[in-house]
């Protein structure tokens, strides 16, 4: 089975499962908030929209569940019962040692159950909570379970209990947020635009306020936005990230110099981020090109490092500018990148229309033609299924080019991590942190889902509709190159004899090493592919005779 396939299988899977209402979604968390636990009692206050569950424990203690609480709990809540209800001293005190020994030692295995255990034993005023919640989610991290070290950490950076636990808390979720799929509602919503932070150092601070300000200007906030970017120390990751920020807000209210001249200042500038320097790269060689400094958008392409298997959508457009280069050699090689199986799912139909232009331009009018009938063929089904208002769920062709999306690939890299650690939750030993994490793991599990679905159907109305914006484009295609042809034969006939045989000779010139294709692609050649295309504009003959 190819990857092509299981990938497709998968997304058609999600897809089409059934998913619960949003009102029914509610209603299940309201159940859980209020169920009790069946130990002692236990006031761990979160956020009051917090995902986590409590765990299964021990019927030992039923007598008291009247009385007792799950773990982590409303804070609210437990601030209304301090006056009338005195705190529990800490019990199992061992607990926490013998776990913190444990951790020491890099066990992170078997140091989670255990300060799970301290923690669904005691009150959260005992001596050690906040450290034992903390230690959890530092080993959650540690086993790879990313948002469970999400759910757990988010909890202890709203309640700040203490300025280190916030501290470490925060460079974890500023070191996740760079490097992997998360759930931006918890990690960013919730933990930072919605907290204030007077404590933090230099690098944190800077994290805080482009999150801050970032939130603030997409919710019309200008001036609250600016007054968090300008609290962003010079020169630093975050004060180029909110540069770029600045320029895709310039391009949105058409400040295209404005634009440019602040990519140039990021481009041109030096710190750790080659993420951050690939985007801005892509987005000034755009801008350039539409500018119509070819040459220089092209520098630009080149220099994008990303690993060429994802650089689709970067050789398409540098197809583009070494056609307004007058390079239609080069251009072509960079569109026979596209027939390497990695780029199959890739949402393409500007390939075929940028093709027959430059089969047109140099008179391979059959070829063009034939291009054209080739996107037809490719895309035929997910046409079909346009044209029959079949559910979106059944395209599979464009349900596969929509992971080509930035949006819907981060949607779709962060569903794979949950289910990847949903599946890490099952091999867990301990039956209480077991149960605790599956609770929470099929809550966010359903939560991604839900979402996931709502944003693909949105996005696939959109690429639904340009496939057919495409089609009416490529039948117009068909028509201007056959226009073309009867135009070259015409004035061919009506030219000088002299003009004829001095332009058949000049095509008849090549002088090239060429390198036949030997049925293999290779990543580090997909972008130096370069199609020799003889010039069939000044002979006529294998036209000639359809007008005879």
């Amino acid at each position: 089975m190819t990857m092509s396939v299981r990938i497709s299988a998968i997304l058609i899977a999600i897809l089409t499962a059934a998913f619960i209402g949003a009102s029914a979604f509610c209603a299940e968390k309201a159940v859980e908030s209020v169920k009790p636990a069946t130990t002692a009692v236990v006031k761990a206050p979160v956020a009051a929209d917090s995902k986590a569950a409590a765990p299964v424990n021990s019927a030992s203690q039923e007598t008291k569940s009247e009385e007792a609480v799950q773990p982590f709990v409303d804070e609210a809540s437990s601030e209304k019962k301090e006056d009338t209800e005195k705190p529990l001293e800490t019990v199992h005190p061992e607990i926490f040692d013998k776990a913190y020994k444990t951790f020491a030692r890099d066990n992170f295995e078997k140091a989670a159950p255990l300060f799970f255990d301290y923690i669904s034993k005691n009150s959260f005023t005992a001596d050690e909570y906040d450290w034992a919640e903390f230690f959890l989610g530092v080993s959650f991290r540690k086993m790879g379970l990313t948002h469970a070290a999400v759910d757990t950490l988010s909890r202890l950076i709203t309640r700040k209990p203490d300025v280190q636990i916030v501290n470490y808390s925060l460079e974890i979720f500023e070191e996740i947020t760079r490097t992997l799929p998360y759930d931006r509602d918890l990690v960013v919503l919730k933990s930072i635009c919605d907290q204030e932070f007077g404590f933090v150092d230099d690098k944190l601070n800077d994290f805080i306020h482009f999150h801050q300000g970032v939130f603030d200007w997409e919710n019309g906030f200008d001036d609250w936005g600016n007054q968090h970017f300008n609290q962003i120390r010079k020169d630093t990751y975050y004060h180029y990230e909110f540069l770029f920020q600045k320029a895709l807000y310039d391009v949105s209210r058409d400040k295209i110099d404005s634009a440019i001249e602040t990519l140039k200042i990021i481009e041109a500038a030096s710190f750790k981020g080659e993420d951050l320097k690939n985007d801005v790269r892509k987005t000034l060689a755009r801008l350039l090109y539409e500018k119509k400094e070819y040459q220089a958008a092209d520098d630009l392409y080149m220099k994008i490092s990303d690993n060429i298997v994802y650089q689709a959508q970067n050789l398409l457009e540098r197809s583009w500018v070494q056609y307004r280069l007058n390079q239609p050699e080069k251009a072509m090689g960079l569109l026979y990148s596209f027939k390497a199986p990695v780029y199959s799912n890739y949402f393409t139909p500007e390939y075929f229309l940028l093709k027959s232009f430059i089969y047109k331009d140099v008179c391979h009018y059959q070829r063009a033609l034939s291009v054209i009938d080739e996107f037809r063929a490719h895309y035929r089904e997910a046409l079909d299924n346009i044209y029959t208002r079949k559910d979106f769920t059944e395209n599979r062709p464009l349900l596969l080019a929509l992971l080509g999306q930035k949006k819907v690939d981060d949607a779709w890299r962060f569903l794979r991590l949950v289910d990847k650690e949903k599946k890490q939750v099952e091999t867990l030993k301990d039956p209480q942190l077991k149960a605790y994490l599956q609770r929470i793991y099929n809550l966010e599990m359903e939560k991604a889902n839900r979402e996931f679905r709502l944003l693909m159907r949105d996005r696939f109305e959109i690429l639904a509709n340009e496939l057919l914006e495409y089609e009416e484009k490529t039948d117009l295609m068909a028509y201007e190159v056959g226009l073309d042809m009867y135009q070259r034969v015409y004035q061919y006939h009506y030219r000088k004899d002299e003009d004829k045989t001095s332009t058949r000779r000049q095509a008849a010139k090549h002088y090239s090493a060429v390198y036949p294709f030997q049925d293999e692609f290779w990543t580090d050649e997909l972008n130096t592919y370069k199609v020799v295309l003889e010039d069939k504009c000044a002979c006529m003959e294998e036209w000639d005779i359809f007008f005879k």
